[in-house]
């Protein structure tokens, strides 16, 4: 808000150069902050330099009237008060275990996708999840927490809970092993993950509650009807990049398996383009009617790891 000069009668040529060397001097901060109305969308708020004190002084009661009118432009999480990770999780309920592997994780402040992801996995009413996002997401924290969280808080009598993330590389496939690990860090008896780097026969008794393994392993193994149906939920991690590794006829294969199953499954996708045909396709075998979300890279907070 500029202020306004509000004294009559004209100043005298000194006044008035230097009423414009101050106006000439004045520089206009921008400072993006998190709108209050969604995570995603950033509000501009405008902070104007304070005149010298040798420039003309505005009345009292409108200077008060201009600083409480700034006040309210700029939102609560400028003030220091942003929601941590540990604050997060307690809100929506998640198991002690997990709450205390984000704290030994050094996990300080959620990101913006897992502000949003998390919340919507861990109430499970949308089945067909595709989230498009960027760089620094925390992807992996966002659809596997809410994955342990249902492992441990399971209700005595129900089904075991029987997840397939479905990894493009043996590196990829080693990077969610060992995240899973650190995740179970004070749940390990309690939560089996297993990685399947080849193909390999799986007992419908004995299965894992996490099975870690690539497209072309899994789909021999779900023509074990057993398997198939103890399925509860199907995580395909980074879809644009199981496609440059050649796996669409496998994951179009799996697709048609899953059709009209009812289970859980969530597809990952490293852009936010729609540009992708071949993603659009393995979107439309698996999922067709799924919930889109998108997260564009925002300006990180302090303490957020990029977990990718």
């Amino acid at each position: 808000m500029e202020a306004k000069d509000e004294s009559s009668g004209s100043d005298s040529p000194a006044e008035q150069a230097s009423s414009g060397s101050e106006e000439d001097s004045q520089e206009e901060l921008k400072e993006y902050v998190p709108s209050e109305g969604s995570d995603e969308e950033m509000k501009e708020v405008k902070i104007e330099k304070k005149k010298s004190k040798k420039g003309k002084k505005k009345p009292e009661p409108e200077a008060e009237a201009e600083a409480e009118e700034e006040k309210e432009k700029v939102p609560a999480q400028t003030e220091g008060k942003r929601e941590n990770m540990q604050d997060l999780l307690s809100s929506l309920g998640v198991h002690s275990a997990l709450k205390k592997a984000a704290a030994s994780e050094g996990l300080v402040y959620p990101s913006v996708l897992q502000r949003q992801l998390v919340p919507l996995l861990l109430k499970g009413e949308q089945k067909h999840i595709l989230v498009k996002y960027e760089d620094a997401g925390g992807i992996k924290l966002g659809y596997l927490l809410p994955i342990l969280n249902a492992i441990l808080t399971k209700k005595e009598g129900e089904a075991q809970r029987f997840t397939v993330l479905l990894a493009h590389s043996k590196k990829r496939m080693g990077e969610l092993e060992k995240y899973a690990a650190s995740m179970t860090a004070f749940c390990r008896d309690a939560v089996k993950v297993k990685a399947l780097i080849k193909e390999d026969s799986l007992s419908s008794k004995d299965l894992p509650h996490i099975l870690i393994t690539n497209p072309k392993v899994l789909l021999p193994l779900l023509a074990d009807k057993g398997v198939l149906e103890a399925v509860t939920c199907l995580v395909i991690d980074q879809a644009d990049f199981h496609l440059q590794m050649e796996y669409k006829e496998e994951l179009e294969k799996i697709g048609k398996m899953m059709e009209g199953t009812g289970k859980q499954i969530v597809m990952t996708v490293k852009s936010v383009e729609d540009t992708d045909a071949a993603v659009q396709e393995v979107k439309k075998a698996f999922m067709p009617a799924a919930v889109v979300i998108r997260f564009k890279q925002a300006a990180p907070l302090i303490g957020m790891r990029d977990d990718l």
